[in-house]
């Protein structure tokens, strides 16, 4: 058996198409909680190659800034900037993965308790809350 890696990205092409063929039977959507489950799947794993197909691209500009680089073009910010982009698209990737577990793309309720601090720890409490609100605003 071959793995794919952690992506695996074959498998997941193979299961797009899978997911699809289900969501043309005509009696798809008589069991609405199984096609939602179904779409739920399928968005996934379309958002997992798309990131991936991402990656590939950047990973295709970054070997011609590279080859342009080894020709003599001044081009080591932009090749600086792709690398960049490359690993921070690849972290987000990462943890998309890692987030794929049934119950993963549920909300969650935080919340947050000062205690008995006083003004010290409500402040502590509202800025916690600032910068957590502000990562949930920047991950959708």
């Amino acid at each position: 058996m071959r793995s794919g890696g952690i992506f695996d990205y074959d498998k997941r092409k193979v299961t797009i198409i899978e997911l699809q063929e289900q969501t043309q039977d005509p009696a798809f959507w008589n069991d609405p909680a199984s096609a939602q489950k179904v779409m739920q799947d399928l968005d996934f794993e379309k958002e997992i190659v798309g990131r991936w197909d991402e990656l590939n691209e950047l990973r295709d500009s970054i070997q011609v800034y590279r080859q342009f680089l080894e020709e003599g073009e001044p081009v080591e910010e932009e090749l600086a900037a792709e690398i960049e982009t490359f690993r921070k698209k690849l972290r987000d990737l990462e943890l998309q993965n890692m987030l794929s577990e049934p119950d993963d793309h549920r909300d969650a309720i935080v919340t947050f308790n000062p205690g008995a601090g006083g003004t010290e720890s409500q402040d502590w409490g509202v800025m916690l809350f600032r910068m957590i609100s502000r990562w949930a605003e920047k991950k959708d």
